[in-house]
């Protein structure tokens, strides 16, 4: 019987990484991998994997070197699709790459996770197997993204509404909601989504969501929908596909006003609200560390009282909901967990915070009370 994979640490020189070499079989075959250690800046060609972690249950294994480790369901799905029939494929996958139970390691890792992705020829966004209608929407994507819909629009109605349900259960996916995804993705240089064995380079897919010409059918197919709940999610998808598509640059990008834009998205662990955001903006590294051994609320004050010092602004505030909480953190910090999100009340926003990403969808997106001051 084969033992547990034991990993071997990580040399003390700067930027040092593992990569996953998948060696090559059909659907049926074991998973076998290899894990060669190196730098980031003379790592062989390689791709790094975006993917959502959903349940760690950590119920299937991987062969590597006459051992064996365990991974979860939803990444075992993964390397199955992605696995080549004849050659290696050299891939970052963070999973099976860091030492999960090593939260010093954890924490060097995380810390320069925007140069891992950066460095990769190229993002795999593996979104989950072909299921339902899946083939449907990808094809969806695809015509969007060429704008080519005439023969999408000459379909008699039923049809066409088939389609925009099609589109609207492929983006209520977990990847398409997670935190991570975010710097995973606008720090790639190119970038393929995948799903089952269909693939949509990431360009085409950023096309489709800022095809407005198709928001009014979207728009109409949602509000077809008779439950006023799943119109509401409907409207969600869509706003965080629109969002993870549109890259925003690094020179007008400020840590408060990421996390309001990223606070509705998901991560299984509430600190990484945060610390999947620190790659993205600068100057903030030398106030907020990386650091797994602290609790939530003290991860959440430090960006708090680093937003305040290095963007000289209270606008802070206005996310924080007061004494009236329910959690352990002042009553100035904001709670940034997707579910205090889902649950906050009326906001009072600057001008400034009306401009965002999801103004597009403003007419009909908009599920919250915004009062100008």
């Amino acid at each position: 019987m084969a033992s547990k994979h034991h990993y071997e640490p990580l040399a003390s020189v700067d930027k040092s990484v593992r990569l996953v070499v998948l060696f090559p079989g059909s659907i049926d075959d074991d998973i076998e991998i290899r894990l060669i250690h190196t730098t980031i800046p003379n790592a062989p060609v390689h791709e790094a994997l975006s993917y959502a972690w959903e349940e760690a249950d950590y119920s299937q294994t991987v062969k590597i070197e006459g051992n064996t480790l365990a991974i979860s369901r939803a990444l075992h799905i993964a390397l199955l699709h992605l696995r080549s029939h004849t050659e290696e494929r050299v891939m970052w996958i963070d999973a099976i790459c860091i030492n999960q139970a090593d939260i010093n390691e954890r924490n060097k890792q995380v810390s320069f996770m925007r140069e891992i992705y950066a460095s990769a020829k190229r993002v795999v966004i593996w979104i989950g197997p072909e299921q339902g209608e899946s083939e449907r929407a990808m094809g969806l994507l695809r015509k969007m993204g060429k704008e080519a819909l005439k023969d999408v629009f000459d379909k008699d109605k039923l049809s066409r509404l088939q389609r925009w349900n099609s589109l609207g259960e492929l983006l209520g996916r977990p990847w398409f909601s997670r935190a991570w995804v975010v710097q995973e993705v606008w720090m790639a240089s190119g970038a393929i989504l995948q799903c089952g064995n269909t693939h949509l380079r990431w360009g085409t897919f950023a096309r489709a969501m800022t095809l407005k010409s198709t928001w009014g059918n979207i728009a109409n197919a949602i509000d077809m929908v008779p439950c006023e709940e799943k119109r509401t999610e409907l409207r969600r998808r869509y706003g965080l596909a629109i969002h993870i598509s549109q890259r925003i640059s690094t020179r007008v990008r400020l840590l408060f006003d990421m996390l309001w834009n990223t606070w509705d998205r998901e991560s299984s662990d509430p600190r990484d609200k945060v610390f999947a955001i620190l790659g993205l903006v600068k100057g903030y590294r030398d106030r907020i560390a990386v650091d797994y051994d602290k609790p939530m609320e003290v991860v959440f004050k430090e960006a708090a009282s680093a937003i305040i010092k290095r963007e000289n602004s209270l606008d802070l505030l206005l996310a924080a909901c007061g004494p009236s909480r329910q959690d352990n953190l002042p009553s100035w910090v904001p709670d940034w967990r997707h579910t205090a999100n889902a649950q906050r009340p009326i906001l009072f926003v600057n001008r400034a915070k009306l401009h965002s990403i999801y103004d597009a969808f403003s007419v009909w997106f908009s599920q919250i009370t915004l009062v100008l001051i």
